[in-house]
């Protein structure tokens, strides 16, 4: 059998394009990943790598190909990604605002919560700002101003509170709804942030 006949059949068009642009000489090497179906009828994941064994002079002479089964790492990067789904929904199930940033202060992740107090600032909540950038740019756009009013605290004070997170802040926004937020350590060193709404 060959190699194209034990390719799923939703994958032998791209194969067979890769294939003639090799042999036609517009690649000289290419690699891919596709399934493969076994004689048991099983499917197993490889990792394909082509390419021109050229003679003297440039002449076509061969294709030498590669096989390696990468069935472990798929299986490995599909627990990875499920895990990932899940601990992204139990955080959205958090009736809080919750935020956590890593080691180096960078954001990691925020929940749809978290904008229920500020919506002005999700567009500038990406993965990888530090801390004190979205402090920097909430000021600077006046989004703390709007949303905190009087209770806000300086960008010095709030900034140092973070990285040294000392009991509960509380923050009455200008509409009359009251937040205590919560900040701690984690083991690795991150930071974990939690807003609850106790307005009464």
């Amino acid at each position: 059998m060959t190699s194209l006949g034990i390719t799923l059949p939703e994958e032998r068009p791209s194969v067979t394009e890769l294939n003639e642009r090799l042999f036609q000489r517009e690649v000289s090497s290419y690699s891919y990943e596709k399934r493969c179906i076994r004689k048991d009828g099983s499917i197993v994941w490889v990792e394909v790598e082509l390419f021109q064994n050229e003679v003297e002079g440039g002449k076509f002479d061969e294709v030498v190909c590669f096989i390696q089964d990468i069935s472990q790492r798929k299986s490995t990067q599909d627990a990875l990604k499920q895990s990932e789904e899940t601990l992204r929904a139990a955080i959205e199930s958090i009736p809080k605002g919750f935020a956590l940033y890593d080691a180096e202060d960078e954001l990691i992740v925020v929940n749809e919560n978290f904008f229920e107090a500020l919506p002005d600032l999700r567009p500038i909540f990406k993965p990888g700002i530090t801390y004190e950038e979205l402090l920097r740019q909430s000021d600077e756009s006046g989004a703390r101003d709007q949303a905190q009013g009087a209770s806000k605290l300086s960008f010095e004070d709030r900034l140092a509170r973070h990285r040294n997170p000392q009991g509960s802040i509380y923050v009455a926004q200008p509409n009359g709804r009251i937040y205590q937020v919560d900040e701690m350590k984690t083991p690795s060193g991150g930071t974990a942030f939690i807003r609850t709404d106790i307005t009464e």
